[in-house]
């Protein structure tokens, strides 16, 4: 559950076809709201604009999971723009990472030193695209310009831009400028340290150009922006944000506020962008079905949730099956301690509701939740129709497995989870059976029974039931001097590394373990 020193309403987002969410005002040294910070929406994906402190609070609150989110531009790697970074790690995909060379070289550089792992690593967690400067850079249509904006380190503002109708529809994002005072101060004539006429005048003109939505750095003194450089900007809206102190009368003279969670469009959605997203769960679980069923499926009504709501109780039989389109859904059952986060793509009651079985967990909205409604009469039409009754009895039981464990118990998403579940293979073994020859280019989870990690000069460990082993060999691609023997009869599910390389909370926690297997135990 995310915690934050301060409270963050629930907000109910739209996703639009352009459209800016302020998720973010404040500085460093705000304690009453977040960072400055935005969120881009662009054909109902979702970018975000720096990755501040609580950054996973401020999506539960805005109903956004981290597994929803496409992309990330970055401006620059102070903690106030940054330190969310991480909280990306735990996505059950390699959420992609844009930035110019600079900004990601300082970027990258930061995180393996704050992480204690080697830079080389880090292409397991982000897919990182690097932008060019001072160019339109394309991204799936949405076309986005880096200019370089001085700043003690490498740094970058970014306007956003697509065409629409007759004109482009603009978003500017200025995070840690610096005022026009202390760039004039700056310029010098020779090789000295500083800015030159021509560098100064540039800047000034990037920041000035004329956008639909501008959010601005006011935050003042050496390193931040000033509001009067402003006063004369010919935006349509200027959003004031980098600062704790409330606004002067001066300042909302200039430019506008943007409280948590308040979104301005700048292109609406005609599209239906839920029903797309919907039809695109659909496909990713049932990749041979034709494509006249999935529309079967996808021709019912998409209902809302508010926070805090049971959707299917413990014990009940489900009469509708519910496709989360967005928004999150806890999964309980207390009595086995079983704690699971659905994000959007996750079925509820699928197993239960084609059985007739009641509910063995309660399923529970964190936030606002929207979900595609199907009857269980006709959902199991459709899946007897197309005799995957057999495939979908499988992949629930081997997904109550994999949530069971601590390795993909957490933030991994259920169409990912079917697309691990459908890789596994099972392996039976007797006591005492040597497994350091069966050890290949997989993970292996202990289903039942326990195994023995021996290493030379190092303390045995005992790898229990619902715990893995053989990590080693996805992470670096190579065998090691560890053994492994069978101390009881086993269950073994083998999973190998293609169907797990590109899941970064997963890759994450093997290398945790991997870590304090290989420590040496403290006396």
């Amino acid at each position: 559950n995310d915690r934050s020193a301060y409270p963050l309403g629930f907000q109910k987002i739209s996703r639009d076809y352009f459209s800016i969410i302020h998720s973010g005002q404040g500085d460093g040294w705000d304690v009453n709201r977040p960072c400055m910070s935005s969120i881009v929406i662009y054909q109902g994906k979702i970018y975000l604009v720096d990755a501040g402190p609580n950054i996973s609070y401020s999506l539960t609150a805005l109903g956004i999971g981290v597994n929803e989110i496409d992309g990330m531009f970055h401006t620059h790697c102070h903690d106030d723009h940054f330190a969310g970074i991480t909280s990306l790690l735990r996505a059950d995909r390699r959420i992609r990472y844009y930035a110019t060379p600079l900004v990601r070289m300082s970027v990258f550089k930061k995180l393996s030193a704050l992480l204690s792992i080697d830079e080389r690593q880090l292409p397991n967690y982000f897919d990182s695209q690097d932008l060019e400067f001072d160019k339109w850079n394309d991204i799936a249509g949405l076309e986005v310009l880096p200019f370089w904006s001085p700043h003690p380190v490498e740094t970058s503002a970014f306007i956003f831009r697509t065409f629409w109708e007759s004109r482009y529809r603009t978003y500017a994002h200025l995070a840690d400028i610096a005022s026009f005072q202390t760039m004039r101060n700056m310029i010098t004539d020779d090789n000295e340290p500083g800015m030159s006429q021509v560098e100064f005048d540039r800047t000034c003109k990037n920041y000035l150009t004329p956008v639909d939505l501008k959010k601005i750095d006011i935050g003042g003194g050496m390193i931040h922006g000033e509001t009067e450089d402003f006063k004369d900007d010919k935006s349509s809206k200027i959003v004031l944000a980098h600062r704790a102190q409330p606004l002067t009368n001066r300042q909302k003279e200039i430019g506008s506020s943007a409280p948590f969670g308040v979104v301005d469009t700048l292109i609406t959605d005609t599209s239906d962008n839920l029903r797309r997203f919907a039809f695109e769960f659909l496909r990713t679980y049932f990749r041979e079905m034709e494509r006249h069923y999935l529309r079967t499926l996808l021709n019912n009504p998409i209902v809302e949730f508010m926070p805090g709501e049971i959707i299917l109780h413990k014990g009940q039989v489900p009469k509708e099956i519910y496709l989360v389109v967005t928004g999150t859904v806890e999964k309980i059952r207390s009595e086995d301690d079983v704690y699971n986060v659905i994000s959007a793509g996750g079925l509820i009651g699928e197993y239960t509701g084609i059985h007739s079985l009641p509910s063995p967990s309660a399923y529970r909205t964190v936030n606002f939740v929207r979900a595609l409604r199907i009857t269980a009469p006709a959902y199991k039409d459709v899946i007897n129709k197309n005799n995957l009754s057999d495939l979908i009895d499988q992949r629930a039981k081997r997904r109550e497995i994999l949530e069971r464990s601590w390795l993909f118990g957490e933030s991994v998403s259920p169409p990912v989870l079917n697309d691990i579940a459908d890789a596994m293979v099972v392996h039976e073994f007797d006591k005492d059976t040597d497994l350091s020859d069966v050890v290949d280019d997989s993970v292996y989870l202990v289903v039942s029974g326990q195994v023995e990690l021996c290493r030379k000069g190092m303390d045995n460990v005992n790898v229990k039931t619902r715990s893995f082993f053989g990590e080693e060999q996805v992470l670096f691609g190579r065998s090691s001097d560890r053994k492994y023997r069978t101390m009881k009869a086993c269950s073994i599910y083998q999973i190998p590394a293609s169907a797990i390389k590109n899941v970064p909370i997963v890759m994450w926690k093997m290398l945790e373990t991997f870590e304090y297997r290989a420590a040496p135990k403290q006396q």
